[in-house]
């Protein structure tokens, strides 16, 4: 029985919910390590994830290792969808790095 335990709900997207359950399911299955763990769940809109730990530096380690793999795919998603709207652009035959009439005064 862990002694410290949290829990964290992301309320995402359908999508979002599918592709995180999906990257930590390896993780849940083979077991974070003896001292501290963590289950996933997928509702509706929502990811749940339980934590548990022998001890508190343990919890924390846990938390962080999730929190940081979402900070990532959250920058990730970010970043394709910047890219996405500069390529969207490029395709369209706008450039935004033109320079406006204002900036080509002669």
């Amino acid at each position: 029985m862990s002694k410290y335990s949290g829990k964290l709900f992301c309320s995402l997207s359908p999508e979002d919910i599918d592709n995180l359950y999906k990257i930590f399911k390896p993780e849940v299955d083979s077991g974070f390590n003896n001292r501290a763990g963590f289950e996933v769940l997928k509702e509706k809109n929502t990811l749940a994830i339980n934590f548990h730990a022998q001890d508190i530096t343990a919890l924390k380690a846990v938390m962080n290792s999730f929190l940081k793999v979402l900070t990532i795919y959250e920058g990730t998603k970010e970043m394709l969808k910047n890219e996405s709207n500069t390529t969207d652009d490029l395709s369209s035959g706008t450039n935004s790095t033109k320079p406006s009439p204002s900036e080509t005064n002669d």
